[in-house]
Formats: C-alpha cells, structure tokens, sequence
C-alpha cells in the first residue's frame, strides 16, 4: 500500500512491466502493480537480497524513510 500511495502522490507511472521484476510478483495485489513497477522504475524500492518485494510486510521505519529520502532525492 505504500507504493500506492507514493506513487499516486508523484503521479509515477510504470515504464513497463514483465512479470520478472521481483521473484514473488503473482504475489503483489494485481491494484498496486504499476505502483510497485513505477517505484522499482523510478529506484525508489529494489526489494530484498532475494529479489523479492515481500508485499504482505510490514514496513519498517528504516525503509519508509530511505523510500522517502529517495524519492526526495528524484524530484530536486
């Protein structure tokens, strides 16, 4: 839900999805897809050392602000 949310906030949209992008990708809500793809796209999430975004995880303090110091960063 994050990635929803900052990406409707930036109004990011995703460049293209395949499918490969993270290893558990079927398991990503079909809603937050181009979310998620747009972020990746964007640099703003890169998943874990696994290559997989973890969707049902809760997100940490320290992810949320490395997104949000990133995406800081992408907009100056």
């Amino acid at each position: 839900d994050m990635a929803v949310m900052i990406a409707r906030a930036v109004e990011a949209q995703a460049a293209g999805q395949d499918g490969t992008r993270f290893a558990d990708w079927e398991e990503i809500a079909d809603y937050a897809r181009d979310s998620v793809a747009a972020l990746a796209d964007m640099g703003l999430i890169q998943g874990d050392e696994n290559g997989r975004f973890l969707p049902k995880a809760f997100t940490s303090r320290a992810e949320a602000a490395k997104v949000l110091y990133l995406l800081r960063e992408a907009v100056k």
